[in-house]
């Protein structure tokens, strides 16, 4: 428990002097989100297709977590916030997918939006004055948690934000970054 303790003291500290690094996922309009102090990127972010996803209407934006800063944090965190310069109004899912050395296992999804954008158990949302996007995130809600944490024993793990809405999907969102509060 010690050694836990010590190394998330430490990623938080060297988050600290770090936060506004690692924000954003594929380039932007030269602003970009400032993390909150003592906040931990998950870094940088894809889109991928899904079933269904043609080119340029990817449903998923994806984050491959392997800095141990982070892994380490998301041990004992009990949320992730991702950020978006647009709200949602359609059905959102997050899902993670567990390292077994060679590639990404499981599909472990968790509905966080309803198919109107309505928020579910665990889930918070709110904008901020400069007009940003914050979805919350309780991990506790992840479907499969308990492997999830397990998971993370890898030093490796793959976070989706998945968003069905609208003909560009999860880039209609404008994603800016994901972070550990």
């Amino acid at each position: 428990m010690f050694k836990k303790t010590w190394l998330v003291l430490l990623a938080i500290t060297l988050a600290a002097g770090m936060a506004f690094v690692g924000c954003g996922g594929n380039g932007g309009d030269g602003e970009s989100f400032a993390l909150p102090l003592g906040a931990i990127s998950l870094g940088n972010f894809s889109f991928q297709t899904g079933d269904g996803d043609s080119a340029g209407a990817e449903s998923q934006v994806a984050w491959e977590i392997e800095d141990a800063i982070a892994v380490t944090a998301l041990e004992t965190a009990e949320s992730i916030v991702f950020v978006t310069k647009n709200s949602f109004n359609g059905l959102a899912q997050v899902i993670w997918q567990r390292w077994d050395g060679d590639g990404y296992d499981g599909w472990n999804s968790k509905d966080i939006l309803t198919d109107v954008g309505g928020i579910l158990s665990g889930v918070t949302e709110k904008s901020t004055d400069q007009g940003y996007n914050l979805l919350t995130v309780t991990l506790a809600e992840l479907a499969n948690y308990g492997n999830f944490v397990a998971a993370l024993e890898q030093g490796k793990i793959k976070i989706i934000l998945a968003y069905y809405s609208g003909s560009n999907k999860a880039r209609s969102l404008g994603v800016e970054t994901a972070f550990i509060p």
